[in-house]
């Protein structure tokens, strides 16, 4: 991909010098380069959600589904979340730096909130004296991405559920259209979501005449 973007650079270089008059001739104007492909996005049913909360068998796995799916957070939100960003009694979580560093608040159902909630009460119990971070470790400090991906993968494998190429993205991914199913207008997903554009949030739905199409 940086070899492509590379040399695509210079195409447009020398077709500026082409146009300028400084060459006759584009060295680079017959290369020609497939477009690359990307996987399809991997999305959760409904019934795999709730699968996969039944298959929970540690406080933090419950803490992945509520704010990853939930409240729709992204892994690095979730790992920089801390106890202070989250109020299950006001049924709101605070995102204090997203992406582009936007900051956003998130409404959260009252199943979420006591998910949360109870989630906070086992996670005293596992904490550090003084830690901040929501989501800890097995060493009671603020857990890093890749370990919350491994539990996630886990507890996909005990579920069950045959995507196992599935990441914490795809819980994201997944609560957006669940949401639009739903009825919820695109708007208001994109503020869920924290998305910078309206046109991002269609990255992830699109409505087709016949059903839901999962985009790229």
């Amino acid at each position: 991909m940086m070899i492509r973007h590379h040399v695509y650079s210079w195409q447009l270089y020398f077709t500026y010098l082409q146009q300028v008059g400084v060459i006759l001739n584009n060295p680079l104007d017959t290369l020609q380069f497939p477009r690359p492909t990307k996987k399809q996005r991997v999305i959760f049913t409904e019934q795999e959600i709730q699968l996969l909360h039944q298959h929970c068998t540690q406080p933090v796995d419950f803490a992945i589904l509520a704010i990853c799916y939930g409240a729709g957070l992204r892994r690095s939100e979730a790992i920089a979340l801390n106890v202070a960003d989250v109020q299950p009694e006001n049924n709101v979580l605070y995102v204090r730096e997203g992406k582009n560093s936007k900051r956003r608040v998130v409404a959260l159902s009252s199943g979420v909130s006591k998910i949360v909630q109870s989630y906070l009460l086992q996670r005293n119990y596992l904490a550090l004296p003084n830690e901040t971070a929501f989501i800890v470790n097995s060493y009671g400090s603020r857990t890093s991405g890749g370990n919350l991906n491994k539990l996630f993968k886990q507890l996909i494998q005990r579920a069950g559920i045959q995507k196992l190429d599935a990441s914490l993205h795809s819980l994201r991914a997944s609560i957006s259209i669940h949401l639009f199913e739903k009825g919820m207008q695109p708007e208001k997903i994109q503020g869920f979501l924290g998305h910078k554009s309206l046109d991002t949030s269609f990255i992830y739905i699109r409505l087709n005449k016949n059903n839901l199409k999962i985009l790229l």
